[in-house]
């Protein structure tokens, strides 16, 4: 983000120096607009690198807010200026300076507006799945997938109410959480953690860390976990519901294991190993997919991108060794899903990008006959 910020405020600085400010702000609005600018990338520099200062917590979280807004409303009215610059040279429509920049700001405006109501509803996403790796007496399983909740900067009391309402409405057996579930400062409420524990998931409520989760105290944040009744798979897997649930570190791919494995290969190999014959389902935060492991778990959930969050920010695709939204058909009958996330991360605005929850059917082949 601070590399986006930077960028943007280059962008700001060519774009109102060049021709804006002289034919349609006045020198003292156009010189409020960079020093805006200037300012807020300043500010989330300076505030990411004493982040770690509890005296100015509360106003590091208020700031940084205020600065990434107001970044992407810059880079919201400059993409709305491009767009309209195309428009009126392909038509060939001539436009005063005023008027364009005047459209522009009130489009941003509008997409901010829009965004903002966007991130506060849910989509809900079906998949079914039919596989012959179900025990005789499993016809149907049902599992409900949540990414990226944020809990904590951006993801009340409220938003979790909400949250669990549509989870509990799908009547899932078994919850999982493909990290980032909570981000600094946590809130460590009682009624979020009571939320949670009212989600009737027979099976168990089973999750992975992911970025955000590191950011605080490591300890709070599973502790906290804990007393929401849900239980953390890093590492390790768990065999129920006649499916093995198993999960791998954020960063597990970058962090070099045995045989010329990385971390997550040796994992998921032994996993296979142990169960040759069962239906795997991978919680991964990033969307990676290392090559060697493709036949080796039948479904990676993963969240991370937002879905892009704010379409088109340059992050809205971004790929790293994997991809950045929906599903995936992978070798070896492999599949992926990385879904939208529920909540948002610095700013509370989506933008083509809404908010998701997973409901997915695994179905016994056998028994679907």
């Amino acid at each position: 983000m601070f590399l986006f910020a930077v960028a943007v405020f280059i962008l700001c600085m060519f774009a109102f120096t060049s021709y804006r400010i002289g034919t349609s702000f006045s020198a003292c609005a156009g010189f409020v607009w960079l020093a805006v600018s200037l300012l807020s990338v300043a500010a989330i520099v300076i505030f990411k690198v004493y982040s770690e200062f509890p005296a100015i917590s509360g106003l590091r979280l208020f700031v940084s807010k205020s600065c990434h807004l107001w970044i992407v409303f810059v880079f919201l009215t400059l993409a709305s200026m491009c767009i309209l610059d195309v428009v009126r040279f392909t038509i060939g429509i001539e436009c005063a300076a005023r008027t364009e920049c005047t459209a522009a700001l009130a489009a941003a405006l509008l997409l901010m507006a829009i965004g903002s109501f966007e991130a506060r509803s849910a989509d809900i996403t079906t998949l079914r799945i039919v596989t012959d790796k179900l025990p005789p007496d499993v016809k149907h399983l049902r599992v409900a997938a949540v990414s990226d909740l944020h809990i904590g900067s951006l993801t009340g009391d409220g938003h979790i109410d909400e949250i669990v309402r549509c989870t509990e409405s799908a009547k899932p057996d078994i919850l999982l959480l493909a990290g980032d579930i909570t981000d600094t400062p946590i809130d460590k409420s009682e009624a979020i953690a009571a939320a949670f524990r009212r989600i009737k998931a027979p099976l168990g409520i089973f999750a992975v860390l992911g970025n955000h989760d590191g950011y605080g105290n490591m300890d709070e944040t599973k502790e906290f976990m804990s007393a929401c009744g849900i239980e953390i798979v890093e590492n390790e897997y768990r065999e129920v519901g006649g499916i093995v649930v198993e999960g791998v570190g954020d960063l597990d791919h970058t962090e070099e294991d045995e045989w010329g494995l990385s971390r997550s290969e040796k994992h998921i190999v032994n996993t296979k190993n142990k169960f040759r014959d069962k239906f795997i389902v991978l919680l991964r935060h990033r969307p990676v997919v290392e090559t060697c492991t493709q036949g080796l778990f039948d479904l990676q959930i993963s969240g991370h991108f937002h879905g892009g969050q704010i379409v088109p920010l340059p992050w809205s695709r971004l790929k790293i060794r994997g991809h950045s939204r929906g599903f995936r058909k992978l070798l070896r009958g492999s599949l992926l899903y990385t879904t939208n996330g529920i909540s948002c991360s610095i700013v509370h605005i989506r933008i083509f990008a809404p908010p998701e929850i997973v409901i997915i059917d695994i179905v016994n082949k056998n028994a679907s006959k």
